[in-house]
């Protein structure tokens, strides 16, 4: 990936510079919450690195953390990279896609994507979100009316309510779940639906281009490794 590639490049040329690539400074960082536990990681290891960095990261929806980055709060986040045109001062880096899955409890009976959905209660995602829309056409595409019975707008809320078995949902499946090793869940991939993205968001003219750098290499090496 270009993106990708660009802000390595970026931090490597930093460590070959005359300073020995020693970095500072505080810098501040957000993401969605299925993403704050691999950025939390990433940034430990390059604390350890580079002790006299200071990172700050917070937890918060996409829209509001891209908003953020682009009004200076935050240097950089993990986010949910939406179709459309986006802030121009804004550059962002893909990391990777989560695709879209139906969760059942275990105990459910087997049978077509389809015929689960019209069986048991539907527990939504909040269709005002993005996630909540691609929960929609991963719906029309399977030709779906499930019987809806309660929305909300957290991921994990949501599979907690469907391991308790009060029914079923279509979620994007997050890259740190274990969803599939649960013994009370049953994770069917839904074919050729759209992923949800996942990207890092930076302003193209932000002053901590090599820390950015550096955290997609630990997140890429992470992702790697997992």
């Amino acid at each position: 990936m270009p993106g990708v590639r660009k802000l390595v490049a970026t931090y490597e040329q930093t460590l070959q510079a005359p300073a020995a690539g020693i970095m500072s400074g505080t810098v501040h960082l957000g993401a969605v919450v299925s993403a704050v536990r691999p950025l939390i990681q990433a940034t430990l290891a390059l604390k350890r690195r580079h002790p006299l960095l200071e990172l700050h990261v917070s937890a918060a929806k996409s829209m509001e953390l891209v908003a953020r980055v682009a009004g200076g709060e935050l240097d950089a986040a993990i986010a949910v990279r939406e179709p459309g045109p986006h802030h121009p001062d804004l550059g962002w880096t893909a990391l990777y896609g989560e695709p879209m899955v139906l969760v059942a409890p275990r105990k459910a009976e087997e049978a077509p994507l389809r015929t689960l959905l019209q069986r048991h209660p539907f527990i939504r995602f909040d269709h005002t979100q993005h996630t909540g829309q691609l929960v929609e056409r991963a719906l029309r595409k399977l030709r779906a009316a499930p019987q809806e019975f309660l929305e909300l707008n957290a991921i994990e809320s949501i599979v907690e309510l469907v391991r308790s078995g009060l029914g079923v949902t279509v979620l994007p499946q997050l890259r740190e779940s274990r969803w599939s090793a649960d013994a009370r869940l049953r994770v069917l991939e839904i074919p050729n639906t759209e992923e949800r993205r996942i990207a890092l968001v930076q302003r193209r003219d932000g002053a901590n281009a090599p820390v950015v750098g550096a955290l997609v290499q630990a997140l890429t090496l992470a992702g790697h490794e997992g």
